[in-house]
């Protein structure tokens, strides 16, 4: 497909608001206080001269006015907020914990696993909505065909099926779900109903997921002599189509297509060793303190357009 038919779609923005205390009153059953959502000071700056009256967003180098955010506060009244919390809050703690389990798994014979598949439920529940927002997660490991070759073979399957079982779990554990298998890579999708939300899982379980594979699975394969797994994380945001693929009386599903699942496999595959790469949709949507750790990149073959014509940016997480 010729890049400029994998323009993603670019209709979505977030502001990120802090609390601020206005008053307080103390009463004899303690104190009472009233806040205010104000918009970030670590990334807005305030600004009221006779020129302009507003913030000037220091991350998107842009100035939005008062009234832009009064406007938006008005269309947010009654509106609900929904608040998507992973189930990991300690990452450190987590991958501690799962050390013992991941030891387990080399010395005990592992059942197959039940075959379950809670996503196509979800996909459809998302489709009858018309629900079709997602930031799309692609990792799969480098240098798996040398390891293949490297390995005995029940030494390599074991490693594998490990990769595939621990980094299933942490999707799961931050509000995700995989899409598919294929070969050695994992794809993930991380849904609404809340856009910001989705997007703070998402660079959450992908950052837990490197430090899980370099501080949790590779301390136990050094351990058992075994060679280190390295990966590539790329990321992605915004529409997808859900698309009944198949045959009737073969096999059936429902799957995720479009421009931004293509450009999260494409984006993972500029990554280097233990690399997490965003697109410009995902990074633009983070939260603040995402964001202050990221950095531009760029690739001698990389052309992927927007519909302006401007360059699709990509981005490194840097740590």
């Amino acid at each position: 497909m010729a890049p400029q038919d994998e323009n993603p779609d670019k209709s979505y923005f977030r502001m990120d608001f802090v609390q601020e205390i206005i008053d307080y009153e103390e009463t004899e059953d303690g104190v009472v206080a009233k806040f205010a959502m104000v918009p970030n000071p670590d990334r807005y700056k305030k600004i009221e001269t006779e020129e302009f009256q507003g913030y000037y967003d220091t991350l998107d180098k842009a100035y939005i006015p008062f009234s832009t955010i009064e406007s938006f506060a008005s269309q947010m009244r009654g509106t609900p907020i929904y608040h998507s919390s992973p189930e990991i809050d300690n990452t450190s703690e987590y991958i501690k914990n799962r050390k013992e389990t991941i030891e387990r798994f080399f010395e005990e014979e592992q059942e197959p696993p039940e075959l379950i598949d809670a996503s196509q439920e979800l996909l459809q529940e998302l489709a009858d909505k018309n629900d079709t927002r997602f930031v799309i997660l692609s990792i799969d490991i480098v240098g798996s065909t040398q390891l293949s070759q490297d390995l005995e073979t029940e030494e390599y399957r074991k490693i594998i099926q490990l990769f595939f079982r621990e980094i299933s779990v942490m999707i799961r554990d931050f509000k995700g779900h995989v899409l598919d298998y294929q070969g050695d890579r994992v794809v993930a999708y991380f849904p609404d109903p809340n856009y910001t939300g989705m997007h703070d899982n998402s660079i959450d379980c992908a950052s837990s997921i490197k430090k899980l594979i370099l501080e949790g699975i590779n301390p136990v394969l050094q351990s058992r002599d075994l060679p280190e797994l390295h990966f590539r994380i790329g990321m992605d945001s915004g529409e997808a189509d859900i698309v009944s693929i198949g045959a009737s009386g073969v096999r059936g599903e429902l799957s995720l297509f479009g421009s931004t699942i293509n450009l999260a496999s494409k984006i993972e595959n500029q990554a280097s060793e233990d690399e997490i790469l965003l697109g410009e949709e995902t990074e633009r949507n983070l939260h603040t303190m995402w964001r202050q750790n990221t950095e531009q990149v760029t690739f001698d073959d990389w052309d992927y357009e927007k519909e302006n014509g401007e360059q699709y940016r990509v981005y490194r997480l840097k740590y």
